[in-house]
């Protein structure tokens, strides 16, 4: 049976889910955190990570019943679609040796066509050509790539099949065979790509076995990718269809409450998630703090790859990409920037989709303009909450309240005690010092002039031009190092930038979208406003300080409008001004004439510290260190990277005596959050989260940020759900059973790398549980290098054979953990003796060891050691909880 020429591989790529790759498909550069390749909302594969132009190959099977890597003579055909900047390009590989060696045709600008061979990394031009006609955005033209023996041609056709440019090459000495794929940089994305024979070959593999084959070989892990939901409001649960009965109702739908009620739904609890507001994502969302806050850490952006930030992250690139607008807007560490700058009703409607995707597969209502106004007790457990909806109350019963609420409004209901600024909830200093807030400004350019109802006429109080005087009209465009040492004004736009985001809205696609800001978020530092005890405690206090940081958000508009006639203003579009939120204004008195152009504000202010209820332990700066400094926590359930940052004037030496001295280290990476943190000194039935957790001033300005509280929240919901399912105080989960959730979640929980265990496979996750306990922990530590991925040269060694000494000593350590009276022991690492210790330990270690084939016999590997260890660990490991002597 013969094959025609297109049969021995083509894909369809609309055919692959959203946020996938298809089985076969590896990236053929530098490990990232997370996806650096995925099919977008349209069914294009696209490079999503920015950066330089990618490379991924097709390394699977083909219907010659031969690996595409033995590819010699054929065609590699592929039908895409670009933005025609000159600087976006795309092109078919072919014959590739490695990364740095291969074949390819590409295609840059809108009629540029080049024949390239790159060797060693170095790169030569072989043959190069106009088209007979500019490329057109949107247009879907199709390129090809023959190989001949020693003759290559390449061909771009345009979107009706006419040749638009072809060019050829003789290479005598070249690659003789190799893998083929796509390179491509941001902005470019592909329809289909086929390999084709010359002659005909004999069909050894149907289209369904090929798939079978490379499903089954290349075991790429990847999250569930979702799109922005619509027509939210129907998601919304009215109030007289709340139940009078959750397993979890959280507080607080920011970025932490929201993530626990989703990790909690997914875990079968039933969930109500509340909010006062009536938009949900708080910080990011509701308060338009549109940076994310990663921390970058040589470019690897580790964080990308927990948990639910990571599925959060992904989601949203996708969401920007497939509109080819750049979604890293903000900052300017770099040249480029590169953290994720969204906007706000963006990720809103994202979370409801992670909602209704979570609702899908059991219970999560969501009532917003809802508000907990009393907690039910008995005893010194929470059973309950009262809470309030224009006006209306009702009771609802609860086994876990989690505290979520953006200035931890609900922990003096709890009785649980707090900190608040460096003073205890039984002895607060009305003055002490908070952390500065800020009323963040959305803001926009108007090209054709500010609407008359957007502008400000008179300078709002407290009006001060001097302030903002750094921002001119002129001055250079710089930042970063480069700007080091630059004195005088800078270019206004240098400000936007700092906290710029994608616009949908803009008719802007492409390289474009990388350059001009059209949208910000007007967080800057000038607006911030000071905070003290009582302006979290007293309402009137509250209230005089959030209406100051309207004022100077205002103020700041005014500058531009009327100062250097910029035509800027508030994002009237983002939605924010709703009947709550033009109630919310009104409580504020603000001036009249500002009021109506206020209430375009985000619904909440950057509130950086709030209230931090006193758990079993408190995570002190101490605590903090970082890269070989860090502390290890066996309990840890969450990790984040960014530094320590409260750096409001004297309110960063305001720090709580007995928890932190000196000046912190200001530097990012990893660090660990422990189970302890999340649970109250004395009362049950409640779990701290977003930057409610038990914490110190100092640790609270590297918990504060998005990512983060997300982790941290996603850790409080499976602590939650854990207490509900087994009808047990959450002090009395085992730390254990958290970790395995949010470890079968993705969540890294200790920093530990390694080339040969892909992130979210069983391995993985055993690999991260033993070395959280010390069972087998080799080295893998964080790579501080650029051009290696976070575990580049770190190996784990799964094939290699177990050694004596090793299996030793991790069935001593488990031993230790099970709190067995006699050690497990092996006089051998053999399958037999393994399967004998193991007995000991956990008479079912067979069922519990995951993704292991059992029985085995003969040598034991590393990897298959793993499995079953962690499976052992899971079931006997009762670890002890640290404990706070300063908060007793």
């Amino acid at each position: 049976m013969l094959a025609s020429p297109q049969e021995l591989y083509a894909v369809d790529f609309a055919k692959t889910p959203t946020g996938g790759v298809p089985a076969g498909w590896v990236d053929a550069r530098v490990g990232h955190s997370c996806a650096t390749w995925a099919v977008d909302g349209n069914g294009f594969l696209r490079m999503i990570w920015k950066g330089a132009p990618g490379l991924i190959a097709y390394r699977g099977w083909m219907a010659d019943g031969k690996k595409a890597a033995d590819f010699r003579d054929g065609i590699l055909r592929m039908r895409f679609k670009k933005t025609p900047d000159t600087g976006v390009m795309i092109g078919l590989v072919g014959r590739m040796q490695d990364a740095g060696s291969y074949y390819a045709l590409r295609f840059s600008g809108d009629d540029r066509l080049e024949l390239v061979k790159v060797a060693q990394g170095a790169e030569s031009i072989l043959a190069e050509w106009v088209t007979r006609k500019r490329y057109a955005e949107g247009e879907i033209w199709e390129m090809s790539l023959l190989f001949d023996g020693e003759r290559i041609t390449g061909r771009v056709n345009d979107g009706n099949g006419q040749e638009a440019a072809r060019v050829d090459a003789l290479e005598k000495n070249g690659f003789a065979a190799g893998t083929p794929g796509i390179t491509a940089g941001n902005f470019a994305a592909v329809k289909s790509f086929a390999v084709s024979s010359t002659e005909p070959l004999p069909v050894v593999l149907t289209e369904n076995q090929i798939a079978g084959r490379n499903a089954g070989e290349f075991s790429e892990t990847g999250v569930h990718v979702l799109k922005p939901a619509e027509n939210i409001s129907a998601l919304d649960t009215p109030f007289d269809k709340v139940a009078d009965a959750y397993d979890v109702v959280v507080a607080g739908a920011g970025t932490g409450g929201w993530a626990a009620a989703v990790q909690a739904s997914r875990m079968g609890a039933r969930v109500l998630l509340l909010e006062e507001a009536d938009w949900i994502g708080g910080q990011m969302s509701a308060a338009a703090v549109t940076s994310m806050d990663e921390e970058g850490l040589w470019e690897k952006f580790p964080v990308r790859q927990r948990g639910i930030y990571r599925e959060f992250h992904e989601s949203i690139v996708n969401y920007y990409y497939t509109r080819d607008k750049d979604p890293f807007r903000a900052y300017y560490a770099w040249p480029e920037q590169l953290e994720g700058g969204y906007e706000p009703k963006i990720t809103r409607e994202l979370l409801y989709a992670f909602i209704a995707d979570a609702r899908s597969k059991g219970v999560l209502d969501l009532a917003t303009r809802t508000k907990v106004v009393e907690a039910v007790k008995t005893g010194d457990a929470v059973t309950g909450v009262v809470i309030e909806h224009d006006g209306k109350r009702r009771t609802v019963r609860s086994k876990v309240l989690v505290e979520a609420t953006e200035y931890g409004d609900v922990l003096p209901l709890t009785g649980a005690r707090y900190r608040l600024g460096n003073s205890r909830s039984d002895a607060l200093d009305p003055a002490g010092l908070v952390q500065a807030h800020t009323w963040v400004g959305v803001i926009r350019e108007y090209p054709d002039g500010v609407p008359d109802h957007l502008r400000i006429q008179a300078p709002p109080p407290g009006y001060d031009p001097k302030k903002y005087r750094g921002s001119q009209l002129w001055g250079p465009v710089i930042w970063g190092s480069a700007g080091k040492g630059v004195k005088g004004p800078r270019n206004y736009r240098v400000l936007f930038a700092w906290r710029g985001m994608a616009d949908s809205e803009s008719p802007m696609t492409g390289a474009s979208t990388e350059e001009r800001h059209t949208q910000c978020g007007l967080n800057g530092g000038r607006q911030d406003y000071p905070v003290t005890v009582a302006s979290v405690e007293d309402p009137a206090a509250r209230r005089q300080g959030e209406r100051e940081g309207i004022y100077r958000t205002l103020g700041e508009i005014y500058y531009f409008q009327n100062e250097l006639g910029l035509p800027w203003s508030v994002a009237e579009d983002e939605g924010y001004g709703t009947e709550w939120q033009k109630a919310s204004m009104k409580k504020l008195e603000l001036r009249s004439d500002l009021e109506p152009i206020a209430i375009h504000l985000p619904q909440w202010p950057y509130v950086r510290e709030a209230r931090r209820g006193m758990g079993l332990y408190t995570l002190r700066a101490a605590d903090l260190g970082r890269f070989e400094n860090a502390r290890h926590f066996e309990t840890s359930v969450a990790m984040g990277d960014y530094f320590m940052d409260l750096d409001h004037g004297d309110t960063a030496h305001a720090v709580e005596a007995d928890l932190d001295t000196g000046e912190p280290p200001r530097g990012g990476g990893p660090f660990q959050v422990p189970f302890e943190v999340f649970i109250p000194e004395k009362v049950d039935g409640l779990v701290f989260a977003e930057k409610n957790i038990s914490q110190s001033r100092l640790v609270n300005g590297a918990t504060r940020l998005q990512p983060i509280t997300m982790l941290d929240g996603q850790a409080a919901g499976a602590i939650a759900a854990l207490a509900a399912r087994k009808d047990i105080p959450p002090r009395k989960v085992n730390p254990v059973a958290v970790q395995s959730a949010l470890l079968s979640a993705g969540s890294n929980l200790i920093q530990r790398w390694y080339e040969d265990v892909p992130w979210g496979t069983p391995l993985w996750r055993a690999t991260q549980l033993l070395s959280l306990y010390r069972v087998i922990d080799p080295p893998g530590p964080f790579v501080k290098d650029a051009d290696k991925s976070m575990g580049g040269g770190q190996y784990w060694r799964p094939g290699d054979a177990l050694s004596q000494e090793e299996a030793a000593a991790a069935l001593a350590r488990l031993t230790e953990l099970a709190g067995a009276s006699r050690p497990a022991t092996v006089d051998a690492p053999t399958w037999e003796g393994i399967d004998k210790a193991m007995t000991s330990l956990d008479p079912q270690w067979r069922s519990r060891a995951e993704n292991l084939v059992i029985p085995k016999t003969g040598t034991v590997t590393r990897g298959d050691f793993a499995l079953a260890a962690a499976g052992v660990l899971r079931a006997v490991a009762t670890p002890s909880l640290l404990s706070d002597s300063s908060s007793k």
